[in-house]
């Protein structure tokens, strides 16, 4: 995996000058090397995670030796975070490296723009406002919007074996409540979020794993010997749309080469993975293909890397016709907190 440039314009200051905290390269994190608020973040070739929070708070994770250190920090003012690490001491130190709180299991702290360091054993870390905050955005929509929004009635279980699970398995829960809030979300909205693991049987390609990419596994395309005709997965949506909706693909091409994957969508050739806008992780990067009329029961995107060249890989893809401004490789919550502000629920 190639490792994220560093841009020719930073300047790096002195160890002695300054404080500074690590980012790990092979991560979804939409950090750039460099100062933050008075903290250089120094890139390092290691593997992590963003944390998976919903709301202000932002950050990342990576294991260090024997302990795990979880960088956090919050958008939009002065937050109240409460880390769940399900075992072990925890122990956080601001960017100063003066210790702040100390706790077993959890650990609670206020976060604010500069950077905060959470230092743990065990496994991988969750925030308890965020398991709250994708559990309460399924009971809201479920209450709203009944059998649209949970038309089988799994949430209630869903919701309740994830509360059984955060103390003693915080990360295992939030990732359920999180998979449940995209679901119920996906039903509700005009939002077609394809599972780019599961393209219909006749796809080529593979699932791999992908550091950096939204679950660490993207489907790749790459051609194991130079075939005419390429490379090609297909993906299907049963989402209907009223109106013209915009096609998004997340995906990592190697530069230069976007000219040479196209995407098919219905059938119609919608453009080439070649003007990226919105980078992230190790290369990964969204693409806007443009906006896009429907007049079919289902929605089929196909994607295709017809050159030889290695390290083409789908992340992500997304249909709506509402604003969606890319976050990383993540769901668009934000557009459906706003979409709930506007009173646009089941448009």
């Amino acid at each position: 995996i190639a490792p994220v440039p560093v841009a020719p314009s930073v300047t790096w200051p002195e160890a002695s000058t300054a404080p500074f905290t690590y980012f790990p390269l092979y991560s979804d994190s939409v950090v750039s090397p460099g100062e933050r608020n008075g903290v250089w973040m120094l890139p390092v070739p290691l593997a992590g995670r963003r944390i998976d929070a919903l709301g202000p708070i932002d950050g990342y994770s990576y294991q260090n030796a024997g302990s795990r250190i979880a960088v956090m920090w919050s958008r939009e003012g002065t937050v109240d975070a409460r880390m769940r690490t399900g075992e072990a001491e925890t122990a956080v130190v601001n960017s100063q490296g003066q210790s702040i709180s100390t706790g077993s299991r959890s650990v609670s702290f206020r976060l604010t723009a500069d950077p905060t360091t959470v230092t743990f054993k065990g496994p991988e870390p969750a925030e308890q406002s965020s398991i709250e905050a994708y559990a309460n955005l399924v009971r809201f929509l479920n209450e709203r919007m009944g059998a649209v929004a949970n038309p089988t009635g799994t949430s209630d279980v869903v919701l309740r074996r994830a509360s059984e699970l955060a103390s003693r398995a915080p990360a295992k829960a939030l990732a359920m409540v999180r998979a449940e809030a995209e679901d119920v979300c996906s039903r509700v909205f005009p939002i077609a979020w394809f599972d780019v693991s599961r393209p219909t049987q006749e796809s080529e390609g593979v699932l791999a794993r992908i550091l950096g990419s939204r679950e660490d596994s993207a489907w790749s395309l790459d051609q194991a010997f130079p075939l005419s005709e390429g490379v090609s997965a297909e993906w299907k949506s049963s989402k209907k749309f009223v109106r013209p909706a915009t096609l998004w693909i997340a995906a990592r091409v190697p530069e230069g080469q976007g000219e040479k994957v196209s995407v098919e969508l219905n059938g119609v050739k919608a453009g080439t993975l070649s003007e990226p806008v919105h980078p992230y992780g190790p290369g990964f990067a969204w693409f806007k293909l443009g906006d896009f009329p429907f007049n079919r029961p289902f929605q089929s995107v196909v994607i295709r890397n017809q050159s030889s060249v290695r390290g083409v890989a789908v992340d992500a893809i997304l249909l709506t016709p509402f604003p969606f401004e890319p976050d990383g490789g993540r769901y668009p919550f934000a557009m459906v907190e706003k979409l709930i502000r506007s009173g646009k629920l089941g448009e």
